[in-house]
Order: structure tokens, then sequence, then C-alpha cells
């Protein structure tokens, strides 16, 4: 399946659990976090319907749950990200360094998390 198809039914899948009347407003750089504030329930029923549309298992301390282990394991203090918490960042998500650097919280990154970014998760799972 092609990027642009994963991206079709990953939008339709984030309007319906978004309660978004118009999932054309939505593109992979959207961010949904940020844009639409999403709530802890609403990130438990998306994944519940990613899993079950791609029968796969996003598991403790992957794509969203990444943020928590970072912020847990101590791979972000007073001087930000460490070199493990940068390599989980980057292993998940788009985000340049300099955007990293400004950070204040490991969970800044939630503002920054795309639809882009949750299909190619998607995809590589499926690999």
């Amino acid at each position: 399946m092609s990027n642009e198809l994963y991206l079709s039914r990953v939008k339709e899948l984030l309007a319906d659990c978004l309660d978004i009347e118009d999932k054309d407003e939505l593109t992979g750089q959207t961010r949904f976090f940020a844009e639409y504030e999403v709530e802890s329930t609403e990130i438990l029923e998306l994944t519940f319907c990613l899993e079950r549309e791609y029968d796969i298992t996003i598991g403790e301390g992957e794509f969203w749950s990444c943020v928590s282990m970072i912020a847990n394991n101590g791979m972000f203090d007073d001087n930000g990200f460490s070199e493990e918490g940068r390599e989980i960042v980057h292993k998940y998500f788009d985000i340049p360094d300099s955007t990293l650097n400004r950070m204040k919280s490991p969970f800044d990154i939630y503002n920054q998390i795309t639809i882009n970014d949750l299909v190619l998760f998607i995809a590589k799972k499926l690999q």
C-alpha cells in the first residue's frame, strides 16, 4: 500500500476519533496534537483504531508513548535531550535538532507530531 493510501485512511481515522467534520482540512503536515488539543482518551481510541485497521500493535515506548519513556528514563534534563533521547525522537518523528534544542520539556514533542509522522510509522510497522 502506498503512503498516499495510508494518509487517506489515517486522515479518516483521525477525523472520526477527534470529531473533525471535514477530513479534507487535515494534511500530512497537520500537527494534530497542537491543532486539535488531543486528549489521552482520544489517543487510546486512535491507537485501538489503528491497531485494528492495520493489524499492528503500537507497543510501550513506540511512537507517542516514547515521549513518556524519554521523560521517565532520564533522557531529558536541564540541558535538553540526551543523545539516546534524540535518537528515539528521530526514529519516530521528523523534528529537526534546532526545534529539539528549543524544547523545555520532552512533552513539547507532542506539539510537533504530524500526520505524516504517523503515516510513516504505520508504513514501517507493516514492512
